[in-house]
């Protein structure tokens, strides 16, 4: 099997081809009909032709070089950097899903270089583990279950009597939240390896033509979490933590990542073996028990080791010493990035209950709890064009509201950030556009993710954003 963090690498790679292919506009403003780009500090960033063009078509060519070299530092480097100068350009490129694969990418640079290290390949566990705590638990709120989860159910004619049952949906928000634990449990794991990927499969038919043909540029999201669950959850060859990639702590000293269980560096036996060592040293053995082995290189026996190979042989201690240093333990400034970003997956998405963290940053795909930005004016009379051709076909209230994720799906096949900030941003362009401050405005739902007797409606007028 190939190694499955550059199998996940490149995975990665295809997918975010695919959700630029399904997104293009939001990569390429060219193909834009009136949705402005939003930077991320209100920068002026240029806006002409060429220059959304070449960013565009540098975007592909990474995916593209990510793709032909996966265990390349220097590539990965650049995709990092390369996306978040796109986000930077606009906040509304930074998706869920972009999200999960620049933390993704930080946790793969922040681990030792060669790519089959133990670390990696738990640190990727536990961010996909994170994916699904959060986004099961964000979903145990009746805005999911009776509202989101009968939604979902049309896609099928077999699936809509469940969206009766309330219950059904929080049924199917606690399963996701159990994948995190059923995948990080050995004991567990086989049986989650086979259902999570097919829970995947699943959504990514509800959401195809075949279904309800809606949002369709997270499929290629729903292609890589599956099959990142299948092989980074797939069985660890030794060494591996806890024999199994059982549950561990990420970042521990080398010595207890795992290679104990390795068969220790042997001397040449008399039946033959010519100085073989096995292909997995355990070097952790030889200040054990194994420990009277060393003196060994340094006695009487020394010579036999150097008889090996000729001038081509090394000492026995060099050949430990030699691959362990192709298996570096993480660095401290590799330790501190890895814990730090999955800190931002586990723990941040606490302060978004409270208000307090971004709602794409926080794992709420499909939880229907996000605030709400509906732009509105009196008159449903327009001034033609783009923006109109918008406005006739989402607007609603007799023609009189939009919703702005509405009018970003229209364009952009993303939803729009949900942030206050950029809420106000939108509105502004819309106001100027509009040239009615007296009687339009910006609508601002926000809800209580438990009760929803504790909606709140706030409402900032035209004459109060274009101050």
């Amino acid at each position: 099997m190939q190694n499955p963090i550059l199998f996940s690498t490149r995975l990665i790679a295809l997918a975010l081809l695919g959700h630029i292919a399904l997104s293009w506009p939001l990569w390429h403003p060219g193909y834009r009909s009136a949705f402005p780009i939003l930077p991320l500090f209100d920068f002026p960033f240029p806006q002409s032709g060429p220059w959304a063009a070449l960013h565009a078509w540098l975007t592909v060519g990474v995916c593209l070089a990510l793709l032909w070299l996966p265990n390349s530092r220097r590539v990965l480097a650049t995709t990092i950097v390369w996306f978040i100068w796109m986000i930077a350009q606009d906040i509304t490129r930074l998706q869920p899903w972009m999200y999960f694969y620049l933390l993704a990418f930080g946790l793969l640079f922040s681990s030792p270089p060669n790519r089959d290290h133990p670390v990696v390949q738990n640190a990727l566990r536990w961010l996909l583990a994170a994916v699904y705590c959060w986004g099961g638990f964000n979903k145990l709120t009746p805005y999911f279950a009776e509202g989101n989860f009968p939604w979902f159910c049309e896609a099928f004619f077999w699936t809509k009597p469940f969206g009766a049952w309330p219950a059904a949906g929080y049924g199917v928000a606690l399963a996701e939240l159990l994948f995190a634990p059923g995948l990080l449990w050995s004991a567990t794991r086989p049986l989650f390896r086979w259902l999570v990927p097919a829970f995947h499969l699943f959504i990514i038919t509800a959401l195809s033509p075949l279904g309800l043909d809606w949002n369709t540029v997270v499929i290629p999201w729903n292609v890589a979490m599956g099959g990142m669950v299948w092989v980074i959850f797939g069985p660890t060859p030794s060494p591996s933590p806890q024999g199994e990639g059982g549950l561990i702590s990420l970042y521990t000293s080398y010595l207890k990542l795992g290679w104990k269980e390795e068969s220790e560096i042997k001397p040449p036996s008399s039946e033959g073996e010519r100085g073989l060592i096995t292909s997995h040293s355990s070097y952790p053995k030889l200040g054990g028990k194994e420990e009277r082995s060393y003196p060994k290189l340094g006695g009487k026996e020394e010579r036999s080791y150097l008889k090996l190979g000729g001038k081509e042989e090394r000492s026995y201690l060099k050949l430990g010493w030699k691959e362990e240093s192709e298996s570096k333990p993480p660095s401290p400034w590799g330790e501190g990035l890895g814990v730090g970003l999955l800190a931002l997956a586990w723990l941040m998405p606490v302060f978004n209950i409270f208000h307090l963290w971004p709602e794409p940053l926080s794992w709420k795909m499909y939880s229907n709890t996000q605030t709400e930005a509906t732009y509105f004016r009196e008159s449903a009379t327009g001034r033609g064009g783009p923006l109109q051709q918008v406005w006739d076909k989402h607007a609603y209230d007799r023609g009189r509201k939009l919703l702005l994720d509405d009018w970003a799906f229209e364009e952009l096949h993303v939803p729009a950030w949900n942030n206050r900030h950029t809420f106000i941003q939108l509105a502004r362009y819309l106001c100027v556009q509009n040239k009615q401050p007296d009687s339009s405005g910006l609508l601002l739902l926000s809800v209580d993710r438990w009760d929803r007797s504790a909606e709140k409606w706030e409402t900032i007028p035209c004459a109060q954003i274009t101050r």
